[in-house]
């Protein structure tokens, strides 16, 4: 991020990484990581993949780099393994672009309704 947009991430998300599936089937998440970051709610069309239009909700913009599709996000700080308690969205797309200064990239993360 760079020193002006990092001035203005003051705010926290919290994400769950998918680390397998339960006997029964279902996800098994990682313990939350919180992150810093800026947010924005853009409840619009959008396409992020060719052919693949979503409705966006949310907009996280961070330098943490270890976001990837398919994990949970949720804005503010949550603790506890279960995302959907917590409000939280999957991540549909993440998108990397250089930091012009040299610093480390920014990444955008989208989740959908």
């Amino acid at each position: 991020m760079g020193k002006i947009l990092r001035r203005f991430c003051k705010g926290w998300a919290t994400i769950w990484k998918i680390e397998g599936k339960d006997s029964y089937g279902k996800p098994k998440f990682s313990e939350p990581i919180h992150i810093r970051c800026d947010y924005g709610s853009r409840m619009s069309d959008g396409t992020k993949t060719v052919g693949t239009e979503i409705v966006i909700k949310n907009v996280i913009w961070t330098e943490y780099s270890e976001a990837t599709q398919d994990d949970y996000i949720a804005i503010g700080k949550h603790d506890g393994q279960d995302p959907f308690a917590a409000g939280a969205s999957r991540i549909k797309a993440v998108d990397r672009d250089r930091d012009i200064k040299g610093g480390k990239d920014d990444y955008t993360l989208t989740t959908a309704v």
